[in-house]
């Protein structure tokens, strides 16, 4: 995971600079291994599940240490700021809560185990008193990743394609309801994509657009062919893609014009995609490494930025099937006839992950992401996955309001 440190707070506070600076540090790599649990089979031949994420550091690869100081914009405070506007309370309340806001320094000076994993923070402790008996927050400490750690709450279904393979893996129901809620049309609700580890096999074709359903973006992300490539190994595979205008503005992409509900889901520059109904109402915006793909004007809010396809885009290569693999390669996968996916990537929430899903050959298929944020030479490899995280900041022009650009680059799957 790269992060993006403040580097110029203090002179941006007295005035001297009319800009913040930011500096890309990383990675900081950790393994992730996933493993689905409470599983039930169901009578409609769908099953149900739950993830159970744990992580381990990896110093020996990483570019840092997890003692590392950053300093970084106090995201429960900006959050804090942003509820205090959509609600009308009297003035003296207004004031009381905005003085007390005011005494509260905006940046915070972290480690970086406590900015992913969790730190105690006054703002979040006070929003979790006030909020206990209407929408509780669930977590103890505030932390960008801490709701990835361990067992999720979630419930999945997805089908098993006994019936009907070209249903396998697609979700059915996630927590029970069969489309989300939090935006203008069915179309933009739709919950009938993969959770991006399986794809029925009808599906993985040049003329197709795979979708995966991301439950901290609260939608399907769509994924287009962009290319015929060779894995590191030879094997041949078709490379997917984000659509270019994926995060676009509606008066470009009026397809998208769904997720805005002016004034309390405003429509963003093009590049940014608001993710505040997945995030108990927090002023969060999703976008690309870098701001890639974003309108001019957000490269304005910050300095430091600079975009780059070959480090910033998002994509996932895949093998139509295994019929022609060489024999030592379906000798490591076998019976595993969904198609393989060997680089995958995706969005979740405040940051982007590019997860390594290795398959060994066993008895029973492990799965192992491994969170990895830059090419690691030298490791043998099975089927690859890679990850990679990123950073926040306000825009000035929206206040109130916190953008978030991820990274993601590609590495390998370590043994």
């Amino acid at each position: 995971m790269f992060i993006f440190n403040y580097t110029n707070v203090d002179n941006f506070k007295d005035g001297i600079d009319d800009k913040l600076n930011v500096q890309e540090v990383g990675p900081y790599i950790y393994s992730e291994t996933v493993e689905k649990v409470n599983i039930v089979f169901n009578d409609d031949n769908t099953l149900t599940f739950q993830e159970n994420r744990t992580y381990q550091f990896l110093p020996e690869i990483s570019a840092g240490s997890e003692d590392d100081l950053i300093i970084t914009p106090s995201i429960p405070l900006i959050s804090a700021d942003n509820e205090l506007r959509r609600y009308n309370f009297n003035y003296f309340a207004r004031f009381m809560v905005s003085a007390t806001l005011r005494k509260i320094d905006p940046f915070r000076d972290l480690r970086v185990q406590d900015f992913l994993w969790g730190y105690d923070d006054p703002v979040y402790e006070t929003a979790r008193a006030l909020v206990a008996f209407l929408n509780p927050l669930p977590y103890e400490k505030f932390g960008i990743l801490v709701a990835r750690n361990g067992l999720s709450k979630d419930l999945v279904t997805m089908y098993t394609g006994v019936d009907d393979m070209s249903k396998l893996g697609i979700i059915s129901r996630f927590n029970g309801i069969q489309e989300m809620n939090h935006w203008g049309t069915a179309e933009c609700n739709r919950i009938d994509g993969t959770d991006g580890t399986l794809y029925p096999v009808n599906q993985v074709s040049p003329n197709n657009t795979l979708h995966v359903f991301n439950h901290d973006l609260c939608r399907r992300f769509p994924l287009i062919f962009e290319k015929n490539v060779k894995t590191n190994e030879g094997i041949p595979a078709l490379r997917f893609h984000a659509p270019r205008n994926v995060f676009d503005n509606p008066s470009t992409n009026p397809d998208n014009m769904c997720y805005c509900n002016e004034p309390s889901i405003p429509c963003l520059p093009a590049g940014v995609f608001n993710v505040s109904p997945c995030a108990f109402g927090a002023p969060i915006m999703l976008s690309f490494p870098h701001f890639f793909l974003g309108d001019p004007v957000l490269m304005d809010v910050v300095n430091g930025l600079q975009p780059d396809p070959s480090k910033h885009d998002m994509y996932v290569d895949m093998h139509e099937g295994l019929d022609e693999l060489p024999d030592q390669i379906q000798d490591i996968l076998y019976h595993f006839r969904p198609p393989v996916q060997f680089v995958q990537s995706s969005v979740h929430g405040t940051l982007a992950f590019e997860q390594d899903h290795c398959v060994q050959h066993s008895e029973q298929l492990h799965s192992t992401n491994s969170l990895q944020a830059s090419l690691i030479e030298d490791r043998e490899e099975q089927t690859s996955t890679h990850s990679h995280a990123a950073l926040v900041h306000p825009h000035p022009s929206s206040p109130g309001m916190l953008f978030i650009t991820e990274q993601a680059r590609p590495q390998t799957c370590p043994a």
